[in-house]
This record gives structure tokens, sequence and C-alpha cells, in this order.
């Protein structure tokens, strides 16, 4: 199999090609390692590729929805026996020592990991620029951003090396990547897909694995596999009646979509992205639905107090652990500036304020809550700016406080991290591309778990845009 034909299928195409012998495997795994050799020194999406084990590929069975489909693996502790660094030399040659859940999952499903994508330090950053690997640059231009912390997946995505990869999501680190780099990515409703075993609860239902894929109907699949409760679960929602791969194929009854496109905090949005976001809801329109202006009623500085002091503590608790882990000290020897800011800020903040914070965000989860008691769905733009030049934000950037971290990530996750605080599923599609030739994603929101409802919506969409076509102009189809 060449790169150009690998790259015109999705995970379930290429799956079916192996269920059907049409191609091993084995085949799968060589044409994408060909791929990132190839490219990966220009895109920096992969800081550590492996080929899988003969045995890994013989356990591939033709039964499994995704047989022998290639994937990656964030830079995180996933998968038993896999170095996870977290882009940081704090946890250099850290190696995981339990599979998480959805990995557990995903392997089941018959997937083949063929490495570890770069993730901004500890998942902080609003770009994937570490101080151990580098810059990670953005196949639509590579003097631009993928964003993060799931940068590196994204950029493998959109660089055509796998069909999807592994990703997280705490404030928008699933959703603003996709964005960037033309991709679909999904952050399902909070506890839909478990933390298990690491976390009980994930930030406090703030933080949520899941993947970044190219097609609808593939995030459905993956959904399908990964979702559902384990037992300790603080939050749990129990499996749907449905398919999420079946729902996604069901007729769609007019919508009621609210629209902003007016930035909820001091950063503006960009010309481009409103008109690209309104370009969207005309789509919709088209569609049959209905869309009007609405925003939901929120205090931006109440909660942007409170997710400093949330995310502070739980970075602070983070490294704290794995300190004990190391018997080491974290210091700004072995920590980015921003990373170090955010500890130190952490370690200061009493259980009081912590409680009073989160008090913040469920009043405003409620909030949340009753708007879409009157709409269906809710489209922002994903992110106020296209893609920022690399350097934009440095996370390490000497003298770089708390409130410069939060400063750097406002342009990024203004419209995304408000639905980590309260838990609806939000999709990034990208729908509309920029005058310049970049890719613009368009934010749709569901009530509380109604991810089903989101993906009908995704794939209606998706039938109108053809953006699996779309290919940037770094892309392993122009290796071969």
């Amino acid at each position: 199999m060449k790169l150009k034909e690998y790259v015109q299928y999705d995970a379930i195409a290429l799956s079916s090609l192996v269920s059907h012998n049409e191609v091993s495997a084995q085949e799968l795994a060589d044409v994408a390692m060909l791929g990132i050799e190839k490219l990966n020194p220009t895109i920096n999406a992969i800081v550590e590729s492996y080929q899988p084990a003969p045995d890994q590929l013989k356990l591939t069975s033709y039964l499994t929805p995704l047989s022998g489909v290639p994937t990656l693996l964030k830079d995180t502790p996933i998968a038993k026996g896999i170095r996870a660094e977290y882009g940081s030399p704090l946890m250099k040659e850290y190696v995981a020592s339990q599979d998480s859940h959805i990995w557990h999952q995903l392997k089941k499903s018959g997937v083949v990991n063929l490495g570890r994508t770069h993730s901004s330090e500890f998942g902080i950053a609003a770009a994937t620029e570490s101080q151990a690997f580098g810059i990670t640059r953005n196949p639509w231009d590579l003097n631009l951003s993928t964003a993060g912390s799931s940068g590196g997946a994204a950029a493998a995505v959109a660089a055509g090396f796998v069909p999807f990869a592994h990703a997280t999501d705490g404030g928008g680190a699933i959703r603003t990547p996709a964005a960037y780099c033309g991709l679909v990515g999904l952050k399902p409703s909070r506890g839909r897909v478990s933390c298990a075993p690491g976390s009980a609860s994930g930030y406090n239902g703030l933080y949520c694995p899941f993947v970044i894929t190219r097609s609808i109907r593939d995030c459905s699949l993956l959904l399908d596999i990964v979702n559902g409760p384990v037992i300790g679960d603080y939050y749990q929602m129990p499996k749907p009646h449905q398919l999420f791969s079946d729902a996604q194929l069901n007729p769609l009854k007019p919508l009621r979509i609210a629209l902003t496109t007016h930035s909820w905090s001091p950063s503006p949005s960009d010309q481009a992205m409103i008109d690209g976001t309104k370009r969207s809801a005309k789509l919709c329109e088209q569609l049959g639905h209905h869309v009007e202006y609405a925003t939901p009623s929120f205090n931006y500085e109440e909660f942007l107090t409170a997710q400093k002091i949330i995310w502070s503590v739980h970075i602070y608790d983070n490294i704290q652990r794995i300190t004990h882990a190391f018997d080491s000290t974290p210091s700004l020897e072995n920590l980015q500036t921003g990373t170090f800011a955010l500890y130190e800020y952490g370690r200061q903040i009493s259980g009081a304020q912590f409680v009073h914070s989160m008090s913040v965000y469920e009043q405003i989860s409620r909030q949340i809550a009753s708007f879409f008691e009157q709409y269906d769905i809710l489209l922002t733009p994903t992110t106020t700016t296209l893609p920022t030049p690399v350097g934009t934000f440095n996370p390490n950037e000497e003298g770089l406080t708390m409130p410069g971290v939060f400063k750097q990530l406002e342009s990024v996750e203004t419209f995304t991290a408000l639905f980590n605080c309260a838990g609806n599923p939000a999709i990034s599609l990208p729908l509309q591309m920029s005058d310049c030739g970049l890719p613009i994603g368009s934010q749709f929101i569901a009530g509380f778990g109604k991810d089903d409802l989101l993906l009908q919506l995704s794939a209606q969409l998706e039938q109108q845009v053809n953006w699996q076509q779309r290919t940037p102009k770094h892309h392993v189809s122009h290796c071969d």
C-alpha cells in the first residue's frame, strides 16, 4: 500500500481492508511508519515511535471493530510499560505501571500503537512547545502553532500519520488543536469516558480522555468503544441504549441553535473567526435548523478566578506525587516557568479557597444547564483567532507568572473551558477555511449527556462539507 492510498481511508475503512484480507496489520504499520519517518522530523508531532512487536500484530483479531488500525498515544501515563513524560524533564524516563481504561478498551478493539505524541508540559500551555521536546509545527504552515496540549496528536492526524490519535481535554486541549489543524475534536460529556484507574474524577470532572479524528463515523465508533463507567468512578454515565455509531445516522429534526460570536473574555474574536462561525450558522439554517443570537449568562471573571485555583491545585498535586515517586524536587531546572508558577500558586491555596472555587463552578454549571433548557445546540468559534505563529505563547518565558499563564491561554480557550466546567459535550468541526487557506474550527455544544445529538448534527454537517478531502501543505500523501 502506498501512502497516497493509505491516507484516503479513515479508521473504519482501514479495518475493513484488514478484515477482508486486502491488507495486513503489518502492512498498515509499515506504511504508517514510513510516513512518520519521512515527515515527523519536519513537524515534530511524535516524540517516540516504535515498530509494534510481532505478537501485538498477531493478536489483532479480524472480528474486532478496528482490526490492525495504526494509532498514537499522547505522552501521558496511559499504557503499561511505555514511557510517559508529559513533555517535562521532571518526568524523564517515567514508565507507566498500568494500562488506563481507555487504552485497555482501544487495545481490545484491535488498534496498534506506533508511538507517543508531543504534549505541552503537564498539559498546561496554549502551545505544544516544551523544554523537553521542542516545538510541534502545524502541517498547514510550519510557522504556525498546533495549540495545546494535544498538539502532537492533532499534527500527527492532520499530516496523515494515523486516522486518529489519543488526546485529552481539561480546558479545550482536544478541541483547540483539532481546530488549528482542521480536524474533528470531541470532548464527551463528563463521566462518559472513565479516567480509571489513575483518577476517580479527572480533575474534579474537568478532564476527559478521548481522541482526535478526521471523520465523524470514526469519532462515533471510538466513543462506542471507550464509553461507560468503571467501578469507583466519581462521575458515572451509563452506556446509552443505542450505539453512537447508529445514533449519528438517525434522521434529525429541526434544532434550536443559539449563535455566539462575541468573546466571553477580554480577548476579542478575530473577524475571520466571526465570519467563519456565521457561515457555519448559515449552513445550519440551510439544513432546516433555527438559528438565533443568544449567549449563556455567567460571570467570566468569577469563572476565571475559580479556574486558576482549581487548575493550579491539581497541577501542584500532580507534581507532588511525581516528585515523591522520583525522589526529586520541583524547580526551574526541571519545569518550565509557567508550570512552576502554577505549582507554586497551587501550593499556597487553602482548602477553603478550593471548595469555594468548586462552588462557583457548580453555580455556573446550573446556569449553563438552564441555557440548554431553551436551546438544543450552542454554536461558537472554537478559538478567538486563527492558528498563531509559533513562539506567540512562550510557556518558558522568563518571569512568567500564574496570571501570565492564563493570559496566554485566554485567546485559545475562551470558548472551550466553560464546558469542562459544565460537563457538556462539545465538538470542534473543520467546517470553514479562511481567506488565507487556514482551517477554522466551529464549536458545537449540546445539553449535558446529549453526545448522540451532537454527533447526529455533526454527521449531517459532514455530508455538506467534505473536509476529509482537504490536505495541509505538509502531508504524507506528498511523500511517496
